[in-house]
């Protein structure tokens, strides 16, 4: 998921275009029922493996870190917290 979105981002120089394309190929997902319950499990899953050598991010925390550097060309004061804010709300 995080290669497919970042792939669409990468097509766009305008951080408004990034963002709308990471929105769209979330929702286009979400769109096919056999694609979105494959994502949901993933989504599901990764953020219940423990791994006790160190703290693994939650696939939200990944998917929003494609988010951060738009939010900063938009001009946001601390891209890291919408970023995942946008990214939980997904």
């Amino acid at each position: 998921m995080r290669t497919y979105l970042a792939h669409l981002m990468a097509k766009h120089d305008d951080p408004a275009q990034q963002l709308r394309a990471w929105a769209t190929g979330l929702m286009a997902q979400a769109s096919d029922p056999t694609v979105a319950d494959e994502t949901r499990a993933v989504l599901w899953n990764a953020q219940r493996i423990s791994d006790d050598t160190r703290r693994r991010a939650s696939a939200r925390e990944i998917l929003g870190q494609l988010l951060e550097e738009p939010l900063a060309g938009l001009g946001s004061p601390d891209p890291t917290r919408d970023a995942l804010l946008i990214a939980s709300d997904a």
